[in-house]
């Protein structure tokens, strides 16, 4: 139920966004479920609005919009995190209730019948076995062929998204299981870094059979994991996820009454690269290093570098320029071409979300700020300035908070540069 609560809520994740739904992929980024919830009350949503989240990682937005039964759009420009923002929702769960054992024994049927020696990307060695890798590129295939059933979709989706590809949540919500199987049977554990995907050194084969079986499994306590959750069983699709690059989107302009969303902070996160096994396993290394170029904020400089923009605003243009000069190795060579690609995929992206706003609504944008070096980057302070000059009409800062984990404290050196940094996370409001 929505209420009349005006006041947003904090953004940081708490423990809730680390268990139930949300630790079916341990996705560093988002922010908290009270965030979205009060952004909601804030911006007066109701069932009849339709919600973009062009950053929409694995879904949290969507999951929340649609417990208020308000319909919602998803993009991230990765497949993997795409499936698992898919698959928490309340017609899987419909689904589930009426076809679960079906559809299980339907699976495992086809891949009892597929040959066993796919071949596969070289790179999955470094991860599982052979036998492990084949068996897990059988189920996946078996998967992509099972005859899912008929489903319905929200009619307000389904005319901004005419001629838009959108696949079976179903599907998704069984590659999710597999991606959890691939995990758990090839011994991966998390680091400090959550884009470091180390090398596994004893890799255990398994016999198809043994795939299944955790397969089945971990798809029970998945499903088991939605009952318990706050999403309702529902005949019709509430809510999309799809993979898309948020810079070209193929919406209409003026499609959307409100934008929740957060980007990748400027904090050189490598966010394809937490999902490399199960790239693997579905694409290949070229799509993998394909993704990591097209990826926003991602530590990889591209063949064609982006010219700087006055229209970025002066804060930005400043700061690029205390980078290029700066006394530290690697700060023109590498760090500031890296900067500046990341402040083109912003304003590009900033452009996007004005022309599919509508007029006289509001996107919300949770940023925080970094450092490089020694010298302070404001995102907030930024953004404001980059979305002035395409033309909102109003811009403001609703809260900011100080932030005491982040991401910068992985680097030991980080401190060296700058003693007691202080960090700041904030919702920016855009009114169009």
């Amino acid at each position: 139920m929505i209420t009349n609560i005006t006041q947003l809520q904090s953004a940081k994740r708490t423990k809730v966004e680390r268990e139930s739904l949300h630790a079916w992929h341990p996705y560093y980024a988002g922010y908290s479920e009270n965030f979205v919830r009060s952004a909601i009350n804030y911006l007066r949503l109701s069932k009849y609005d339709l919600v973009l989240d062009p950053w929409s990682g694995s879904g949290i937005t969507n999951y929340i919009c649609e417990s208020y039964i308000i319909s919602s759009i998803g993009l991230d420009i990765n497949p993997i995190i795409s499936y698992f923002g898919q698959a928490k929702s309340g017609l899987v769960l419909y689904l589930l209730n009426r076809n679960r054992v079906k559809l299980q024994e339907q699976i495992l049927t086809i891949s009892n019948n597929l040959k066993q020696d796919f071949s596969y990307d070289i790179s999955l060695d470094n991860f599982v076995s052979s036998s492990l890798a084949n068996n897990l590129i059988v189920i996946a295939k078996a998967i992509v062929l099972c005859n899912f059933p008929k489903t319905t979709i929200n009619n307000s989706i389904i005319k901004i998204l005419e001629n838009t590809s959108i696949e079976h949540p179903l599907k998704a919500f069984f590659l999710c299981a597999l991606f959890q199987t691939a995990r758990k049977l090839s011994g991966y554990k998390s680091g400090s870094n959550p884009t470091w995907f180390k090398k596994i050194e004893h890799k255990q084969s398994f016999s198809l059979e043994e795939v299944q079986n955790v397969f089945i499994a971990t798809s029970e306590q998945m499903y088991n994991t939605l009952q318990s959750s706050k999403i309702l069983s529902k005949e019709y699709l509430l809510h999309i996820n799809y993979t898309a690059d948020a810079k070209q989107m193929s919406f209409k302009d003026n499609s959307f009454d409100a934008i929740i969303t957060s980007p990748p902070y400027l904090t050189r996160i490598d966010y394809a690269m937490t999902t490399q096994l199960e790239i693997l396993l579905l694409k290949d290394s070229g799509y993998l290093r394909e993704l990591r170029v097209k990826t926003m904020g991602a530590p990889v400089i591209r063949n064609s570098q982006p010219s700087i923009k006055k229209s970025w605003g002066k804060i930005c243009n400043d700061i690029l320029n205390q980078i290029e000069n700066h006394y530290s190795k690697g700060s023109k060579t590498y760090y500031w071409k890296n900067i500046v690609q990341y402040f083109d995929d912003a304003w590009q992206i900033l452009n996007e979300i004005y022309r599919v706003l509508k007029k006289g609504k509001s996107a919300l944008i949770v940023v925080q700020s970094s450092y490089y070096k020694d010298i302070e980057i404001p995102l907030d302070c930024i953004y404001i300035e980059m979305e002035n000059n395409i033309g909102f009409f109003e811009t403001k800062i609703p809260f900011t908070e100080i932030i005491k984990s982040h991401m910068a404290h992985v680097n030991i050196l980080s401190s060296s540069y700058k003693q007691n940094k202080i960090y700041y996370e904030s919702c920016i409001e855009l009114i169009k």
